[in-house]
């Protein structure tokens, strides 16, 4: 099927995720990620690297929520 665009956000404060997708949304427009997932952290290594493999093993199998 292709290459489906995932993001992984960390919310800070009072973020409220339907109020960040909408925002995300109004700034990216037809670029919108097909899908926003929110996590507690990101995965870094000791050198504090993004440990970009470890988030597309864990959502890879997620299925993409539509709407």
């Amino acid at each position: 099927t292709g290459l489906k665009i995932c993001t992984a956000i960390v919310l800070e404060g009072k973020d409220m995720p339907d109020a960040l997708a909408q925002k995300v949304t109004e700034v990216l427009g037809e670029l919108t990620p097909q899908r926003l997932e929110i996590v507690k952290k990101l995965p870094r290594n000791s050198m504090g690297k993004l440990m970009r493999h470890k988030l597309v093993e864990r959502f890879s199998n997620k299925p993409v929520q539509s709407g």
